[in-house]
């Protein structure tokens, strides 16, 4: 997955529904505070599976980290 071109979809989703409108925040910014939080969300279920007491991912699962 390109995570470049990840940002950039999410960036048009937000111009093209007017999501911006609300907090008059640039769509751009919002598209990276969105990939940001996708890094902050992937690094939490890294550290979760590394631990024993859960089970890791199940590959090919609908939950599994976007890498």
């Amino acid at each position: 997955m390109n995570l470049e071109n990840l940002r950039k979809e999410i960036q048009r989703a937000i111009n093209r529904n007017s999501a911006e409108n609300v907090s008059d925040t640039p769509d751009f910014v919002l598209a990276d505070y969105l990939m940001d939080c996708l890094e902050a969300y992937n690094k939490a279920v890294t550290a979760r599976d590394s631990l024993s007491l859960y089970p890791p991912s199940i590959e090919g699962s609908s939950l599994s980290v976007i890498q």
